[in-house]
């Protein structure tokens, strides 16, 4: 029962010196080593690929098996995203406004991310990863007309991606019908609506929620709203 309490302090009290280190780095350092961290990333995220070593986890190729634990390569990457771009962009400021010489070192980097990803199957890190790439570029002071084309761009490209897999169609869109779809894509939501009802106004008190029992997909990461809501 106490599995992922105890992950989870673990994780924080990791969390905790890493951001007492994070504190403590100079910007030039930063600076000197942002340069190669693309290439680190790229490599890093083209390893679930490697046999024996990359995981699927709900059918994305996205994980690496190191010890007892699961990584996902990605979350480097968009933390290198973030450095990489910040330091290309303050040194490139005056030449934003040139796409090639501004933007397109920055956008390629991205690009090549996202597209991993997509070989991945991995679409919550193609959404994450483009947007941290507008949201760079938007903070370094980017043209407004070129990042609203790349953003109705992306979302039309994602659009068709989707399209094109009825697996993921039916994700996509099965809030539409949650009654009709609930034995299937539907089943999660449908489980987390019930979680939440239980809980009425005031809640069911903490601990005492019955919708983490094996009822609620994934309760405690990506739906743990709806047992929070619910206790």
């Amino acid at each position: 029962p106490w599995k992922y309490f105890l992950r989870q302090v673990m994780w924080a009290g990791l969390g905790t010196v890493a951001m007492g280190v994070a504190y403590r780095l100079r910007l030039t350092y930063l600076s000197t080593i942002a340069r190669v961290l693309p290439f680190i990333g790229v490599a890093m995220m083209l390893l679930p690929f490697t046999p024996g070593v990359g995981r699927s986890v709900n059918g994305a190729r996205a994980w690496l098996v190191v010890g007892p634990f699961n990584v996902q390569p990605a979350e480097f990457m968009k933390l290198f995203l973030i450095i990489y771009g910040a330091d290309l962009l303050t040194r490139r400021e005056k030449q934003l406004a040139d796409w090639r010489e501004g933007m397109w070192p920055f956008l390629k980097v991205v690009m090549a991310a996202i597209l991993i990803a997509v070989v991945q199957s991995d679409i919550g890190s193609c959404v994450v990863i483009g947007a941290i790439g507008l949201s760079v570029l938007f903070l370094a002071g980017a043209p407004m007309r070129p990042l609203v084309g790349m953003s109705v761009i992306s979302g039309v490209l994602g659009i068709l991606y989707v399209m094109t897999d009825g697996t993921k169609l039916a994700r996509f869109t099965s809030f539409l019908d949650i009654m009709g779809t609930r034995e299937g894509d539907g089943y999660q939501v449908y489980q987390g609506w019930i979680s939440i009802s239980n809980g009425g106004l005031t809640g069911t008190g903490i601990g005492a929620g019955t919708g983490k029992w094996g009822y609620v997909p994934l309760a405690h990461s990506d739906f743990i709203f709806s047992i929070v809501a619910e206790e």
